[in-house]
């Protein structure tokens, strides 16, 4: 986001806007230190420097070149004004993001969440209570925002299939990843201080998120294991005996030559089970698309690049008693849902619920008004769950 407006800036783009500020941007008289120093209205102001040797001027707002202190400016409004001032910073910041959201448009992701900032910029303008002197201005700015919205939707057509990829692949990362498999991990052994196994995890899963099929992703992995080699006992998983007869079988060699290639190739083969393990584990999460139902407690960040994006593709609905609820893809919900609660408390947690096929989206909106989430007593309907299947009834 870019810095924000000064109090000049602000006034000045609202006048272009066609705002009628003759009341707020009236002709005031200042105090500043030297012919630079910023404008205060209170001669007292703590951010004034030496207020007995301040120099008197008189300007509006609008047509200083000098900084203006906030705090005096604001403090110093009638009720009107500042509520006057308050709307045009509203409407300045969303004529910002608009243009901004252009900038956003190259990638399906990043478009989702311009698409969701809008949708945010919407709500809030579309919110201001204003006298009718304004009222042009917001209508310009509604049909500015809405432009923007239409633009970013167009783009926003491959969010859904990159959002439920980078779901699938955060669900069997990490602990989910299976690495039972001879305990690659350990036979893989550590580049330096990384180990082996999550740097070819994040290759391949990097090249799954992009979009590159499994072949490829398969070949860049590989590539990156044909340079390796062990680098502790514990990597050689074989037997005395087994090794004993992979020796001899190599006379000609020496013993370091051996244990490379012999290493090399059994690892090699465990790599290609690993791998098809993460694509069957993929696929079967790719899969995963019967739609469920997740509720959020209003006070859950979603501010995250990726749980914005979620946001800015599939519609987020708020209950009247601070509850939120949007439907979600299996494989998104269940990855949606832990990464609120990674920072959740443990009051506040999202939870992902099973749809039945007659819950229509009334039977959930109805649910969602009677969900009361914030009581700290076990109320009838102080979970979402309850609520609906008070809904399912009704």
């Amino acid at each position: 986001m870019a810095a924000e407006l000064s109090i000049r800036e602000n006034i000045k783009k609202a006048i272009l806007l066609g705002a009628d500020l003759t009341s707020l941007d009236v002709a005031r008289s200042w105090y500043r230190n030297g012919d630079k120093g910023h404008l205060h209205l209170e001669k007292y102001c703590y951010r004034l420097n030496d207020s007995f040797g301040a120099n008197i001027v008189t300007y509006k707002a609008s047509e200083t070149k000098s900084k203006i202190c906030p705090i005096c400016f604001t403090g110093n409004l009638n009720v009107e004004d500042f509520k006057t001032f308050e709307t045009i910073t509203t409407l300045n910041k969303a004529i910002e993001l608009s243009l901004k959201s252009a900038e956003m448009l190259g990638k399906p992701v990043s478009a989702s969440i311009a698409v969701r900032n809008l949708k945010v910029c919407l709500k809030n303008v579309n919110a201001i209570s204003a006298p009718e002197f304004l009222h042009d201005s917001i209508t310009k700015v509604l049909a500015t925002i809405n432009l923007a919205l239409v633009d970013a939707q167009k783009h926003n057509s491959g969010s859904e299939a990159s959002i439920i990829r980078h779901a699938a692949l955060h669900i069997i990362s990490g602990e989910f990843a299976p690495d039972s498999i001879h305990n690659l991990r350990v036979v893989l052994g550590k580049n330096r201080e990384e180990l082996m196994y999550e740097k070819l995890w994040r290759l391949w899963s990097s090249s799954i998120e992009e979009g590159d099929t499994f072949s490829n992703s398969a070949i860049k992995v590989i590539n990156e294991f044909s340079n390796a080699s062990a680098l502790s006992i514990k990597q050689l998983d074989y037997s005395v005996e087994e090794l004993k007869n992979k020796l001899e079988i190599n006379k000609d060699k020496t013993v370091k030559e051996i244990l490379k290639e012999v290493w090399q190739e059994d690892t090699l083969k465990k790599l290609h089970e690993q791998i098809s393990t993460w694509e069957s584990l993929f696929t079967s999460q790719m899969n995963a698309l019967e739609l469920k139902a997740v509720s959020v407690p209003a006070n859950s960040s979603l501010t995250d690049k990726w749980l914005a994006a979620v946001i800015g593709t599939w519609d987020l609905h708020k209950g009247t008693n601070n509850g939120q609820l949007i439907k979600l893809p299996k494989v998104v919900a269940e990855w949606f849902a832990k990464e609120i609660n990674n920072y959740a408390s443990y009051r506040s947690q999202a939870v992902v619920h099973d749809l039945l096929p007659q819950d229509s989206d009334d039977t959930l909106l109805t649910a969602l008004t009677l969900w009361m989430p914030d009581t700290f007593r076990n109320t009838e309907f102080s979970t979402f769950e309850k609520a609906l299947v008070a809904a399912r009834n009704i």
